[in-house]
């Protein structure tokens, strides 16, 4: 057993054999309450992924390696001009087809001062994909990064979104990956990071390979709330 889980699942629970419909996976970790964990220490593909979530179901999660996924936590207000604006602006031509800025909140509704300020800087609201966006350029946005396309004034407004969501959820971060990430933005599951000795994060957003936000737990809680053992 690794990623600091010593001691706390029972030999019973892990590699545990699962059947159906003739077909059969070894599960790293099928809990008491029928959770299976998947513990993924290296590099796997797309179609293994989608794969297991199939078989497993939804009543699966994976755990990664930190190595897998090097996610360095920020808070939510913090800028770089690499780096997308909380909560959360990143830049995608896929979803709209033209280069735009996308601002996405989420499940949380921007004041009626950010979105006036939004509107001030030129971006315009997409009713179907209920989304906030503004077209840019390939060259804007890889030369000069999204401080060449909004005012401070923005920043400072969405600065102050963030606080306010940070201070009701304390435990949410943002976070920008160096190195796009294809391999898991596309899972169906719940996927957790082995990050330290005491932290395990929980993805709750993955936007464009590259930007999303995590939740940070305590390692007992997740240990506590999945791997509770066979007697």
């Amino acid at each position: 057993m690794a990623f600091g889980m010593e001691g706390a699942v029972n030999r019973k629970n892990t590699e545990v054999r699962i059947c159906k419909d003739e077909k059969w996976h070894i599960a790293d970790i099928y809990t008491n309450s029928e959770v299976v964990i998947e513990l993924q220490y290296s590099s796997i593909d797309k179609q293994t992924i989608r794969a297991r979530e199939a078989f497993y179901g939804e009543r699966m999660l994976w755990l990664l390696n930190k190595r897998q996924m090097n996610i360095v936590p920020m808070e939510l207000d913090s800028f770089y001009i690499d780096r997308p604006l909380p909560f959360s602006i990143y830049f995608d031509i896929k979803e709209l087809g033209f280069p735009a800025w996308i601002a996405d909140f989420l499940s949380y509704t921007p004041t009626e001062k950010l979105k006036r300020s939004l509107l001030e800087n030129g971006f315009v609201f997409d009713t179907l994909l209920k989304k906030y966006f503004k077209i840019s350029s390939m060259r804007t946005c890889r030369k000069f990064g999204f401080s060449a396309d909004i005012s401070g004034s923005l920043v400072d407004e969405i600065r102050i979104f963030s606080r306010g969501i940070s201070k009701q959820n304390p435990k949410l971060k943002k976070f920008s990956l160096i190195k796009s990430q294809k391999t898991w933005s596309d899972s169906g599951r719940n996927i957790f990071i082995d990050k330290s000795s005491n932290d395990i994060l929980w993805i709750k957003s993955f936007k464009c390979n590259k930007y999303g936000i995590v939740e940070v737990l305590k390692k007992q809680d997740f240990i506590d709330k999945y791997t509770a053992t066979k007697q």
